[in-house]
């Protein structure tokens, strides 16, 4: 009971673990593409809710955000110069974004959040709860052209492609179990059987396409014209324990 148990919570955390390595790809398309047109990125985060663990340059890894450090450094840097806050008693994004820059502090904050599903790209001035937000920031999603915000926002997809090929690639490379293309029983009164077709038959070629495992096998028939007489070909064990391939027409 106990080793089912610790088997199927494996099994589910490769599945959470699986579809956030996925998610990550394709945020991962969307960041390379913002940083490439100029896009300030202010977060780049794994899962969603509060942050679990977060790493930004100038601060380091610490748990939970960096945010507060970040305009913390930022606001002591502004006030040591003589700055002057704004109307509502606070610096602007603006002042705070420049001082943590001459700070050395980093514009990005890499997080790994609570709920392990997911994930986003924050940009300075692009909000999908907000679909009107403005910034002006010369480096502001908004306040790029048509075609770069394009590229940004496709960036995702081919990312998907790309990691698509490449597991592709590796699967096929490594191998994957599939059901061999040996036939397990056949129907009384139906074409295989009238055309000599026996249990234990290997499928070698069904009108010259060679099927390699059982899933093929339905794919090529499930293609093939109406009322018209295939070739196939068998291999079938003799009592003697050698082969022969036999052909058929069905």
């Amino acid at each position: 009971m106990i080793l089912q148990y610790l088997t199927q919570s494996l099994l589910v955390a490769l599945m959470i673990f699986g579809f956030g390595f996925v998610v990550f790809f394709h945020e991962l398309g969307h960041f390379i593409a913002a940083k490439w047109v100029g896009i300030r990125v202010e977060q780049f985060a794994v899962g969603f809710g509060q942050a679990l663990l977060a790493w930004r340059k100038g601060i380091g890894l610490k748990f939970g955000s960096t945010q507060q450090e970040y305009r913390r450094r930022a606001g002591d840097l502004l006030a040591a110069k003589g700055a002057e806050k704004d109307s509502d008693g606070d610096y602007s994004d603006d002042q705070l974004t420049q001082a943590a820059d001459a700070a050395g502090l980093g514009e990005t904050e890499y997080r790994l959040n609570w709920i392990p599903l997911g994930g986003y790209v924050k940009m300075l001035g692009q909000d999908d709860l907000k679909p009107n937000a403005v910034a002006s920031d010369p480096r502001a999603y908004n306040r790029k052209g048509v075609g770069q915000r394009m590229i940004v926002v496709s960036a995702g997809v081919v990312m998907n492609i790309i990691l698509a090929a490449i597991g592709f690639v590796i699967v096929f490379l490594i191998g994957f179990s599939a059901p061999p293309s040996v036939v397990g029983s056949v129907l009384p009164n139906s074409p295989a059987q009238k055309a000599g077709i026996k249990v234990g038959d290997r499928i070698l070629t069904i009108d010259g396409t060679p099927q390699y495992e059982f899933n093929r096998i339905m794919l090529t028939t499930a293609l093939l014209h109406e009322e018209r007489q295939v070739p196939v070909v068998v291999q079938r064990r003799k009592p003697d324990g050698t082969t022969e391939d036999i052909a058929l027409r069905i």
